[in-house]
């Protein structure tokens, strides 16, 4: 009989989960990595400078969707758009062909950065990662794993443009909103990525 474990370790002074995963009983082929909520602090840009920023077969999917998210909470760190180039590196082709609207996939880092839409995950107040699910992969395809999360951003004055917005209704300019993302992600099975997590959908849940 297989009891549930929390598995976390720490890293950059974060509570992270480790790679090692838990899996239910029956035989379903899902497996479960937990995190614990990600909250943003004064000391999170300093650990910028450690996240990873290539592809590694020894990255588990949290590894990767807390990367992404850091990585775009503070963008520009540690130079221009770094949050976004940490993306296009760990995206699939066609997950660069969906945040780009088919715009940025295939003309390099830098068109992507220009194109990519992420809405409220740059820049955000803070994260909150859920539990990851995965889905045992097959002889024609690798694992799959979805990851939910948690992203709080305040009701902007402004948009990019300079012009002042209109709050959405029930909201106030300077409320603090949370959306909920869904992270995708696939492994491969194939040289020169094989073994490696690659994200291939980031979505809005919205209703």
């Amino acid at each position: 009989k297989m009891l549930p474990l929390l598995l976390t370790a720490t890293h950059c002074g974060l509570s992270i989960p480790q790679r090692r995963p838990h899996r239910y009983a029956h035989g379903c082929g899902l497996r479960h990595w937990r995190c614990s909520p990600i909250m943003s602090s004064g000391a999170d840009a300093l650990t910028v400078l450690s996240l990873p920023g290539q592809p590694s077969p020894h990255l588990s999917p949290l590894d990767i969707v807390h990367a992404l998210c850091r990585g775009l909470q503070h963008v520009h760190r540690p130079s221009e758009h770094d949050g976004l180039r940490r993306v296009y590196a760990f995206a699939s082709y066609e997950c660069r062909m969906a945040l780009t609207t088919r715009k940025g996939a295939v003309s390099g880092v830098e068109r992507f950065v220009e194109t990519a839409e992420l809405h409220t995950l740059p820049g955000c107040l803070n994260f909150a990662l859920g539990a990851a699910t995965v889905i045992d992969g097959t002889q024609t395809r690798g694992a799959i794993a979805t990851v939910p999360v948690d992203v709080s951003d305040a009701v902007p004055f402004r948009g990019p443009s300079g012009f002042e917005l209109s709050p959405p209704p029930g909201e106030q300019q300077g409320d603090v909103r949370t959306e909920r993302y869904r992270f995708q992600l696939q492994q491969e099975r194939r040289p020169p990525l094989e073994g490696c997590w690659m994200v291939t959908s980031i979505l809005p849940m919205r209703e």
